[in-house]
């Protein structure tokens, strides 16, 4: 009799095991997107964060850009930030959303290209 209460034991013990490790997943492995949409002829934007798909995120930002806006960048699991300057339109990514900034002036060629908005996707 013990051991087949033995492997029942057993049989619980790894199927406990096997829970726990499918829902510790590690939060790097979660994957979280945001996006910035703008208005080319107004300026206008919109932003959206932690969302659970890149699509699902741009249309987020969209939603909240005012006009006939078009989705400039998306990111996943960091920061991106869009500037302006008489050139066009710019974005840039980065760990914080200040190097965000400094990435977006960086490929604007233009230290004080106007700072539109930022997001942090998670």
């Amino acid at each position: 009799m013990a051991v087949p209460k033995l492997r029942a034991v057993r049989r619980t013990l790894l199927s406990l095991i096997v829970v726990t490790a499918m829902l510790a997943v590690p939060a790097s492995a979660l994957a979280f997107y945001g996006s910035i949409a703008i208005n080319p002829q107004t300026e206008a934007f919109g932003g959206s964060y932690k969302w659970p798909s890149r699509p699902a995120a741009e249309r987020a930002a969209l939603r909240h850009c005012r006009g006939s806006c078009k989705t400039l960048l998306w990111v996943r699991n960091y920061c991106a930030a869009a500037v302006v300057n008489r050139k066009g339109f710019w974005g840039g990514f980065g760990a914080t959303h200040l190097a965000a900034i400094r990435a977006a002036r960086r490929h604007a060629h233009d230290p004080h290209a106007k700072f539109l908005t930022w997001v942090c996707s998670g």
